[in-house]
This record gives structure tokens, C-alpha cells and sequence, in this order.
């Protein structure tokens, strides 16, 4: 065991990867808040990574995990879609649906949906820099972020690795903390706006919003919320 110890401490001392055991990142009751990981000095271990922080999640009724898409055993980098689930132990045991049979993968999650109670939700959004990207992964048990760079050069500097905010419903989270991304200085352009500024994406989204609300019925099915359309988007994709 203390030949084990001696391993880690070496391995991070030399310039390896920042390790799980290095202090969780906890998600508090704070409305919002941009985790940044200080004076990151390390080359990518063997996978790509630099850093790996175990995330603890509050305590929550039911959520959505948003994986990559899978198709012939292959994550598709441009799509995801949302897996429910009501503990970490029911996420890293998933299994698909016979209409998605072998498509359980559930690592290098984009997006976390959680439900805390009636009116309170709360998103989180791994971020991306020009050194590194980051994904979620379950392993043993355990929520945990880790940021990959690139090519196997050293990293240096300040690491953005997450953003997450509150809302009273799985849309207002999932603005929030977008808006908070974008507003971060780490997204070249307006999300899926290319040249349209913040405000003139937000005046087009409450008119779809509103169309919306006409054309749908509740749901109540739906894994979060309380079945209305606004839940249903926010559980099936992230809105603009």
C-alpha cells in the first residue's frame, strides 16, 4: 500500500497526470459557479489526459445524462442523447432499450441534468479550451471529469473544466449555464449563432418557445419536470 502511495506522489511530482486524488470537485448550493483548475504544469498520460477530478454531485430525485451518440461501436462526436437515471450506481449500470441494443457506452458525457426537487435543477457543462477538452466519465462508483489535450505536448496554465447553474425548471438551467459559457471567454462565437449576437438568440428563442407551448401537450412520462414542454426540451436537447 505505501509502495503504492510513493507511485502516485512520483508519477504527479514528475509531470503526469493531476490524479483523482487530488481534491473532488464538490457542486455546492451556489447558483452558479466556473471551476478552473490553477497552474496546471503536466504532460498528457497515456489516453490523452491531464487532469482527473472525481465531481460530487448533490444530492438529487432523477437526472439526465447526455452521452455521445453511439453507432457501430463508435461514439459519434456531434450528436448525444440523454440517459436517465436516479443514482450514479443505475447510470454506470445502464442498459439500452431493445431498440438501442449494444448501445450502452455512458463514458465522455457532454452534459448532466439533474432534478434536486420541485423547481430546482441544476446543469452541468464540462468546458473547453484551447489546450484541452473536457468529458464525463463513470468508473467505479464515481462522477468524474477529466480534461484531455490534443497531442502529447505539455499543458500549461489555467484549465477551464466546469460550469454549473440552477434554474427553476430544466430549461432555465440549461440557459443559464450556456450563457455562462458563452459569456466565459472560452467560446469563439455565439453558440450555433456563428455572427447573431446573445440578445437577438434569446428574442428568436422565447418566439419558438411561445409556438411551443401552443403545439404541445404534457407529458408525463417525461424522466424530469413535470411533464410540460419546456422539460421535455430541455430533456431531449440543448435549446438555443
Amino acid at each position: 500500500m505505501m509502495m503504492k502511495k510513493i507511485a502516485v506522489v512520483l508519477f504527479i511530482a514528475f509531470g503526469g497526470l493531476i490524479s483523482v486524488h487530488a481534491k473532488p470537485i464538490t457542486i455546492t448550493d451556489r447558483l452558479e459557479n466556473f471551476v478552473v483548475e490553477k497552474g496546471v504544469d503536466a504532460a498528457p498520460d497515456e489516453k490523452g489526459f491531464v487532469v482527473s477530478r472525481e465531481v460530487e454531485l448533490p444530492t438529487f430525485e432523477q437526472g439526465a445524462y447526455y452521452r455521445p451518440y453511439v453507432d457501430d461501436r463508435k461514439s459519434q462526436g456531434n450528436k448525444v442523447e440523454a440517459v436517465a437515471f436516479d443514482s450514479i450506481r443505475s447510470l454506470q449500470s445502464y442498459q439500452p432499450s431493445l431498440t438501442r441494443k449494444d448501445h450502452d457506452f455512458i463514458q465522455q458525457g457532454q452534459f448532466i441534468l439533474l432534478k434536486i426537487k420541485d423547481s430546482k435543477y441544476i446543469a452541468l457543462l464540462p468546458m473547453a479550451s484551447r489546450d484541452v477538452y473536457c468529458q464525463f466519465f463513470v468508473e467505479q462508483g464515481k462522477i468524474l471529469l477529466k480534461a484531455g489535450s490534443f497531442g502529447t505536448q505539455r499543458i500549461k496554465g489555467d484549465l477551464p473544466l466546469l460550469i454549473w447553474s440552477y434554474g427553476s425548471s430544466p430549461y432555465a438551467a440549461t440557459k443559464s449555464v450556456w450563457k455562462r459559457a458563452i459569456e466565459s471567454g472560452h467560446v469563439a462565437v455565439d453558440w450555433r449563432s456563428r455572427s447573431l449576437p446573445l440578445k437577438t438568440i434569446e428574442t428568436i428563442s422565447a418566439a419558438w418557445r411561445s409556438i411551443s407551448e401552443k403545439r404541445r401537450t404534457p407529458c408525463s412520462r417525461c424522466p424530469l419536470g413535470n411533464g410540460s414542454s419546456e422539460s421535455r426540451r430541455a430533456n431531449a436537447t440543448i435549446p438555443t
